[in-house]
């Protein structure tokens, strides 16, 4: 039942990622309101659909609502037609815990998730490599990088010199979304320092915004992935409200080619055939 492994290629990778999938079951009024579960199907169905088709996907954090085992299992059935077509790796996000997501979805093969500790792994991708960070505070909103999952990063990026892809929930950067940035990772400084000693980290692939937002970060770019379900109002007032609209859900596209990452946004929705303006 575990990840297919994923086959070395040489010049080109495609990496597909969403975010924020907030999986509660439609049944439950929770449910009614967020269609997370339809919004999931939908998802799945367009990754599928992506010609060429993505070589691997990543799930940036927040993958269940209210991290129940029930979740988890819903989660896990409406992966299933992906995770049978390409590797899928998973990143915990606040409204995630730790023992329900592990012991659940280890059991539906995600093996790669460790038996015990911070949910955090290190994955060869060809040429490139995948490190995942757990930044979950249990009970809180906001993110959190302890001396150990820091001193874990530093490590795997100094043994090994390849092009690294960092994944975690929370961004290490400030958006002006003020409600938001109040819940965010809550010692950057920290994150920064570990990734200013090493040249290889070619991007950190975040969620938790629910948008599209990029930034400088530590001699590299950061940057968060669209909510493949409801998006956060873009409100940049000073004091800032926090509100949730029904904004059309994406996927963040990530091609890695001639030793560069370039990154796209792939909106999920029937919006017609394309108008052909030049073969």
């Amino acid at each position: 039942m575990g990840q297919r492994p994923i086959a070395p290629k040489i010049g080109a990778m495609l990496i597909a990622q969403i975010s924020d999938t907030h999986v509660v079951p439609t049944a439950c009024e929770k449910g009614k309101l967020m269609r997370t579960e339809e919004h999931l199907r939908t998802a799945v169905a367009h990754l599928l659909a992506l010609r060429p088709r993505p070589d691997v996907v990543l799930i940036s954090g927040d993958l269940v609502e209210d991290g129940t085992r029930e979740e988890y299992e819903l989660f896990a059935e409406l992966l299933a037609p992906l995770k049978a077509e390409i590797p899928i790796y998973l990143a915990p996000g606040n409204h995630d815990e730790r023992e329900a997501m592990r012991s659940v979805l280890r059991d539906h093969g995600y093996d790669y998730l460790p038996t015990e500790g911070p949910l955090q792994y290190a994955v060869d991708l060809g040429e490139l490599r995948l490190l995942s960070l757990d930044t979950v505070v249990p009970g809180e909103p906001g993110g959190y990088l302890c001396e150990e999952r820091l001193a874990w990063l530093d490590a795997q990026l100094a043994k090994d010199a390849r092009p690294t892809l960092v994944m975690q929930h929370h961004p290490p950067f400030l958006t002006g979304l003020v409600r938001m940035d109040g819940m965010g990772l809550s010692n950057v400084d920290d994150e920064a320092k570990v990734i200013a000693k090493h040249s290889n980290v070619v991007r950190v692939l975040s969620g938790h915004l629910h948008r599209s937002i990029s930034s400088a970060f530590s001699g590299t770019i950061a940057m968060t992935a669209p909510s493949c379900a409801h998006a956060v109002e873009l409100d940049l007032q000073t004091e800032g409200r926090l509100a949730v609209v029904q904004e059309p859900p994406a996927a963040s596209v990530h091609l890695w080619k001639d030793d560069n990452l370039v990154s796209h946004t792939s909106y999920i929705g029937d919006y017609g055939p394309p108008y052909v303006i030049a073969e």
